[in-house]
């Protein structure tokens, strides 16, 4: 919880090392490495991001924010195909994960699939959030 709350303050080395202590007393505290992989993220450190979400996910492979996650990092190193990947099995452990299906889609559009992007955003719409209103006026008319 420590960590969170100095995340929360962008203060993300310190919660790194908070973190760390966690998983120094716990190594199968899921939830530590899937937050540390947060704290990298924010710092612009997409690959040891990746590599704690691996770990949490070799941990517990049935979360989807994990997933998500690791999808968001992948998708800011521009690796298109293996954060469509993270996006997808997100959605399939959690159905109703609407920034999936928005993030799936701004991945598609960087692949060229304005369709396929369209429709992600449509079925956000159509779970019922608004999320993706923009993203349909913008590219989907």
């Amino acid at each position: 919880v420590k960590g969170n709350l100095l995340g929360d303050k962008k203060e993300y080395i310190n919660s790194i090392k908070q973190f760390d202590n966690a998983i120094k007393i716990d190594s199968s505290f899921v939830l530590a490495y899937e937050h540390r992989g947060l704290a990298y993220e924010r710092l612009g450190n997409y690959l040891t991001a990746i590599e704690s979400y691996d770990k949490a996910i070799r941990l517990d492979s049935t979360i989807a924010s994990i997933y998500f996650n690791r999808g968001v990092s992948k998708y800011y190193l521009e690796k298109d195909d293996d954060a469509i990947n993270n996006f997808n099995k997100c959605i399939e452990l959690q159905k109703n994960y609407t920034d999936a299906y928005i993030n799936r889609g701004l991945t598609k559009l960087n692949l060229a699939d304005k369709d396929g992007a369209c429709a992600d955003w449509r079925i956000v719409k159509e779970l019922g959030s608004k999320n993706a209103n923009f993203y349909l006026r913008k590219y989907c008319k």
